[in-house]
């Protein structure tokens, strides 16, 4: 594949998800066909379903401009999980304070560039409720069949089969305004695209950078996992890829996600 567009090399490239690569393949694709990659047993992940309907408005209780900590009432912290459900970072509501309260806010703090405390402070609050919305996906995402659905402002992929999530998984883009050093696609686009070229050991031929798992679908761009992510979190240090946080997460989105699926990038 040549480069889609051309950018200056730089050592800092090496960290980083990249636009406009060259892959080479280093070992046997994964079980690929022109066909795509046969689906695994999907029944065995959670399910979580979102709002489909974004004119039905919220569906959780409201949740005030104001602090929610452990001696909150039961509807409050149910508010809370309610929207950390919507934006990916807890796996299912609860009225009940649990550790993984603490987690999931600690993790969506990361997400959005807010002091990593784990608390559900002011200014916290404020932005989860404009983060998670009325917990609805895009439109596209609802279509018939497999979408992944990259969320710019949550920072999560999405697959979606028949309207239904099927997994979330932690996500890192390209800096929105782009970065001159990188080139001005250093930017996540947004838009419809579709899974090109699959390799389960890729690797950059502008940086000979490492990109297990590599599904191409804007140009040079793609979904992979990164080694760096645990180092870099989701600091604008991408090119343009959607680099995953978990290899777990790479492998199954790798192997459950034929050619040709539809990707659909919002924020």
């Amino acid at each position: 594949m040549k480069p889609h567009h051309p950018i200056a090399i730089v050592a800092f490239g090496a960290m980083v998800g990249v636009v406009g690569v060259t892959v080479v393949e280093t070992s046997a694709a994964w079980g690929a066909s022109e066909q795509g990659v046969p689906l695994s047993q999907i029944v065995t992940e959670t399910a979580a379903y979102l709002v489909t309907d974004p004119a039905a408005g919220p569906t959780a209780p409201p949740l005030p401009a104001a602090p929610v900590t452990q001696e909150s009432a039961p509807e409050l912290v149910l508010a809370l999980t309610t929207r950390l459900q919507w934006v990916g970072s807890l796996d299912a509501p609860t009225s009940a304070w649990t550790p993984a309260i603490t987690g999931a806010l600690k993790n969506f703090q990361d997400k959005q560039g807010l002091k990593r405390s784990g608390e559900a402070n002011l200014a916290t609050i404020n932005r989860l409720v404009t983060v998670a919305g009325n917990g609805s996906l895009d439109p596209r995402c609802l279509e018939p069949g497999i979408r992944l659905c990259v969320d710019k402002t949550q920072k999560v992929t999405r697959y979606v089969k028949d309207g239904v999530v099927i997994r979330v998984m932690d996500t890192n883009i390209g800096p929105e305004k782009g970065d001159e050093k990188f080139g001005q696609y250093s930017s996540t686009r947004k838009g419809v695209s579709k899974i090109g070229e699959k390799q389960v050991n890729a690797v950059s031929s502008l940086y000979g950078y490492s990109m297990p798992y590599w599904m191409q679908f804007d140009g040079g761009i793609g979904f992979h996992f990164s080694k760096y992510f645990s180092q870099v979190g989701y600091k604008d240090t991408s090119m343009g890829c959607t680099t995953l946080r978990s290899k777990a997460d790479a492998k199954w989105l790798f192997q459950n996600t034929p050619k040709r699926t539809k990707v659909v990038v919002y924020s």
